[in-house]
């Protein structure tokens, strides 16, 4: 088998046939298409398994979690080369060949990945300007990957971490391609990523922003050198992490915590103060 493309799918029923089609276009009889349904309450379901037939799908259920159901796709996947894509995004035609080709004549490189086009109402232009410079250290600043574009061998991976629902890919990639070589190619848009209201919910906006601190956490634990935070921007990314539904889970709240202890109990005796509690909670939620 040569590539397995992982698709989560959670009440996309509005895209879900678009996004499919985009790959099973491209993908000849080596490759396969991991769908892994992940706690879907609309119609999803039922038009992914319009495809059942096509012997290139493999059907899947996982719990509600994109992270969850990555993995899932993972643990199964059995081609050499590995390309994630999401619901609602589509690729365009000639990605997987591309980078498929290119894996297999550079063995001495662990991944490829074009450039995305970020697509909504009113305009389209590229996610990330790639450059012949541009090399995975910068990871240590930012997300230079989108999750569509990259494909990568089949070798060594780190899973997600299950219960992290934002910044998850930005963690599965330091994990996986600091460090390795990958070849950013500035000449080809391989996935068009649509963006709609769905995509910019106030909720979802302040769970990236606060969950930011456990990619501090993963980069600090590894010993990764970045940009050193004062004390006080510290403090102010503890609290807006402690204020956020991510905060209560046991394992995201260890990761965080088990690095940046001594301002940890600190943020949470600010937030006991209830005078202090509020006016946090005004600016920050």
């Amino acid at each position: 088998m040569d590539v397995s493309i992982i698709l989560p799918v959670h009440n996309n029923e509005n895209t879900i046939k678009r996004t499919m089609e985009s790959v099973l276009n491209q993908i000849t009889n080596h490759d396969e298409l991991i769908v892994v349904i992940n706690g879907s309450t609309d119609r999803s379901e039922e038009i992914v398994m319009c495809y059942a037939g096509d012997p290139r799908v493999r059907i899947q259920h996982s719990s509600t979690g994109r992270s969850r159901a990555r993995n899932k796709g993972l643990l199964s996947a059995k081609g050499r080369f590995i390309n994630f894509l999401d619901a609602d995004d589509t690729m365009t035609p000639q990605h997987i060949i591309r980078a498929k080709q290119f894996l297999i004549a550079n063995v001495d490189y662990y991944a490829y990945t074009d450039e995305t086009m970020i697509v909504n109402k009113n305009e389209k232009y590229i996610s990330i300007q790639y450059t012949h410079e541009t090399n995975t250290c910068y990871l240590k600043y930012n997300n230079i990957f989108e999750i569509g574009a990259v494909m990568f061998r089949n070798k060594s991976i780190v899973m997600f971490i299950d219960e992290l629902e934002y910044n998850e890919d930005y963690v599965f990639w330091i994990e996986n391609l600091m460090n390795r070589k990958v070849y950013f190619n500035p000449n080809f848009v391989g996935v068009h990523k649509f963006i709609d209201g769905n995509n910019t919910m106030i909720k979802y906006k302040k769970e990236m922003i606060a969950t930011q601190i456990i990619v501090s956490a993963i980069l600090k634990k590894k010993n990764i050198r970045t940009n050193s935070l004062g004390t006080i921007e510290l403090l102010k990314k503890e609290l807006k992490f402690l204020l956020v539904e991510s905060s209560k889970n046991e394992k995201l709240f260890e990761i965080v915590n088990k690095q940046y202890s001594r301002t940890m109990i600190l943020a949470r005796m600010i937030l006991k103060i209830p005078v202090i509690n509020k006016i946090v909670i005004r600016h920050y939620l």
